[in-house]
């Protein structure tokens, strides 16, 4: 479960600096958004080989960690797009 912690906390920092009124260009909201997608699959996959063991008890717990995990990075890809989106309606 080591892995998905730290896979959580790369990006956020990032968006939270746009928050406080820093520029971001498109290259790194785009870098942002391949990162992201890269995390979310890596902890699915993670997710899924870890709970998906036969004959080893996972505790609840663990389960409930990546489901949160999983929620929180779907939700900050999605404000990354939003962005994406954003900027793409200004060069318009």
């Amino acid at each position: 479960m080591t892995m998905g912690r730290k896979l959580a906390t790369t990006c956020g920092s990032k968006f939270s600096a746009f928050r406080e009124g820093n520029k971001v260009d498109r290259t790194e909201i785009e870098a942002n958004i391949r990162r992201l997608n890269d995390q979310l699959a890596e902890i699915i996959e993670e997710k899924n080989f870890v709970l998906g063991q036969t004959g080893r008890h996972v505790p609840g717990h663990v389960a409930r960690e990546y489901e949160a995990t999983i929620k929180r990075l779907e939700k900050e890809l999605a404000e990354w797009r939003q962005l994406l989106a954003r900027e793409e309606e200004k060069s318009r």
